[in-house]
């Protein structure tokens, strides 16, 4: 064989080669987009447990979006100037300047009696989970406790200690979200748990709010425990 045909041959591998190659990083991208197309859809009604990785002593946090509760179709809320209802009360951190988790939250609870509920299924019965609220509030400083905001399980309020939020004078102005730990001694039964979130007071804020109440991004759960909950995703969905 000549040397000329060999060059040609040695190209000839070294091209099919390169090809092969190229074919096989194409594959392994759109399998990746795929993938991860698929898992940022969810679903409406499957049950998820959003467990992250593992905590120190064996504990998880799970997050309970507000955005994702099962019964707010049904609900009527009042703002500064009217009211909204339903999935309307639901608003988005389109910009991130709030530092929603899932830059989605809820507000519009300023009723008295309004309320987010929650249905949690627990692994097994715990009395040491902690529990974390993700609130702010808007148009004004206020201060919640016991009192005139109820967050319960099972029944029962959490006494918890005052929380002030503090903001500004105009929308523009809210703080972002922030983290407040209710109680560290949550009693979980095994099974089915409902957590309500209540406005309990009917104590004015301005324009046509006729209670005090925060604005909700979510709560958290830490337990070693495993949780799982069935997320109303399509709330949020157009």
């Amino acid at each position: 064989m000549g040397k000329k045909a060999i060059f040609i041959e040695i190209m000839s591998l070294v091209l099919v080669s390169a090809l092969a190659g190229c074919g096989e990083v194409k594959d392994s991208s759109s399998s990746s987009s795929s993938e991860e197309s698929s898992s940022s859809k969810g679903t409406s009604q499957s049950e998820s447990s959003s467990k992250p990785s593992s905590l120190e002593g064996g504990a998880a946090e799970y997050v309970f979006e507000a955005e994702y509760c099962p019964g707010i179709e049904d609900l009527e809320g009042k703002g500064y100037s009217g009211t909204a209802t339903g999935t309307s009360m639901i608003l988005q951190d389109s910009k991130g300047t709030l530092g929603a988790s899932n830059r989605y939250y809820v507000s519009f609870l300023y009723v008295p009696g309004i309320a987010l509920d929650f249905t949690i299924n627990s692994s097994a019965a715990v009395s040491n989970a902690t529990f974390v609220f993700r609130i702010t509030a808007e148009f004004m400083n206020i201060v919640l406790s016991p009192s005139n905001y109820t967050v319960s399980v099972n029944g029962a309020s959490l006494n918890y200690d005052d929380i002030t939020l503090n903001t500004g004078t105009h929308s523009a102005d809210t703080a972002p979200f922030s983290d407040h730990v209710l109680t560290t001694e949550l009693s979980l039964k095994s099974g089915a748990n409902t957590v309500k979130l209540m406005t309990s007071n009917n104590t004015p804020m301005i324009g046509t709010m006729s209670a005090t109440a925060p604005m909700i991004d979510c709560f958290k759960i830490t337990t070693t425990a495993t949780l799982t909950w069935t997320p109303k995703t399509s709330n949020i969905e157009s």
